[in-house]
């Protein structure tokens, strides 16, 4: 599909997530954007899995919280396993309940939270060109300059600012030759969308071992679970690997006869953590996964990149609708790289203390992590502090209604 205008106030490349986020939130504002993805549609893969409370609280400014309430399933908790036996039991129920009207995490597919935004930006008259790829960018003080590949077809446009929102890979921060710096995990990993015989109930299962881990998150349809773990050394080269073969290992792990109904989805993969050296150069800014990458600690991959585009959007329309100075522009990196910075660092710590197999550590997490962790939920004051990592730093202009 070519796109009919030769210029426009703002392009978005990427439509997941948060690249949709950015055009919903442009269009509330009152910028018709233009949204390309090289993809052929929105995901039909489950991917991220946790709303938090900021997001959420952006989807009711959107009106659109409904959706996410009844198609979604509350997170009741997360338990911890050691070697097959509980030691940990944590509650998530109302914690926040004075800061927030969702204190709770919600478990809402990646999938779903695409067709919301998609059925949003629709219905305002926004379309996304899908199978639309950015072959090359170029800048300069008055406008950015795309030629794009749809098809056989290339066409050149020109926009005033450009939203990187292309992924880990992507092509924007590539073009700009921003430094993507981190690292990737040295064990490949699995995940898996199944449904089992046995019920975990509303609580996320983390299970830990000397043979590895696995966390079983619980997803809206009933005894149907998003799987996540690592893979034992001898499956590293493995290719093409089955569900069927990982279930020894798993059941190694959790210490439990799980026996799988359905496979919705099977996959492995690599963990990285990395963060671009900048997250705005001149007319063009990356936000999600293409400024920052993580491991899935604490479910907050998807949420910071939906954040950074609510963060990002109100200020560009700001500027676009000639309301708001360009300077303020600057505050949308000064305001998110610490955020990313933060998350990085410490999901990075949290990870490789659950990955390590060093006897002491091992000996920490068995005796000494479960006492900690209930003494730490034991406190009121250290459960808000949870709940606000998820929601700082929020603009008093950017939570406006």
């Amino acid at each position: 599909m070519t796109i009919s205008q030769q210029h426009t106030p703002v392009v978005i490349v990427g439509a997941g997530p948060s690249g949709l986020m950015m055009a919903a939130q442009l269009l509330r504002h009152g910028v018709q954007p233009v949204i390309i993805d090289s993809k052929q549609g929105p995901t039909t893969h489950s991917k991220a899995l946790a709303v938090q409370a900021r997001s959420m609280e952006i989807y009711r400014q959107m009106g659109i919280i409904d959706k996410v309430l009844n198609d979604g399933k509350r997170g009741g908790g997360v338990q911890f396993n050691q070697d097959g036996e509980e030691v940990a039991s944590l509650s998530l129920a109302n914690v926040g309940e004075m800061q927030t009207v969702f204190p709770f995490i919600q478990m809402y597919p990646q999938s779903k939270n695409e067709r919301l935004l998609l059925d949003f930006i629709t219905l305002n008259c926004c379309p996304v060109y899908w199978n639309t790829s950015l072959l090359s960018l170029s800048q300069d003080t008055g406008k950015v300059t795309l030629k794009l590949q749809s098809g056989e077809d290339k066409q050149t446009i020109t926009c005033d600012w450009l939203v990187a929102a292309d992924g880990a890979h992507s092509t924007v921060r590539k073009q700009l030759s921003i430094p993507f710096n981190g690292d990737t995990y040295q064990h490949q990993f699995y995940l898996a969308d199944i449904k089992i015989e046995a019920d975990f109930g509303d609580k996320v299962n983390l299970f830990l071992s000397k043979k590895g881990f696995a966390g079983f998150f619980p997803m809206p349809d009933e005894r149907s679970y998003r799987v996540v773990g690592n893979l034992p050394d001898e499956f590293d080269k493995k290719d093409e690997l089955q569900i069927e073969e990982v279930l020894p290992h798993l059941r190694n792990v959790t210490q439990q006869q799980i026996i799988v109904e359905h496979t919705n989805w099977f996959t492995t993969y690599r963990l990285h953590h990395r963060m671009a050296d900048k997250f705005r150069q001149q007319r063009c800014f990356l936000i999600g996964d293409a400024a920052h990458i993580h491991s899935p600690v604490g479910g907050q991959g998807m949420n910071t990149g939906l954040q950074d585009a609510n963060n990002l959007a109100w200020k560009l329309a700001g500027v676009v609708n000639n309301q708001l100075k360009v300077s303020v522009l600057d505050s949308y990196a000064q305001e998110r790289m610490p955020v990313a910075k933060e998350l990085l660092n410490t999901t990075d710590r949290i990870f490789k203390m659950i990955l390590s197999r060093n006897w002491f550590i091992n000996l920490l997490k068995k005796y000494l992590l479960p006492v900690v962790l209930k003494w730490v939920w034991s406190k009121p004051n250290l459960r808000e502090a949870f709940l606000n990592g998820y929601r700082k730093p929020v603009s008093p202009i950017a939570i406006a209604p």
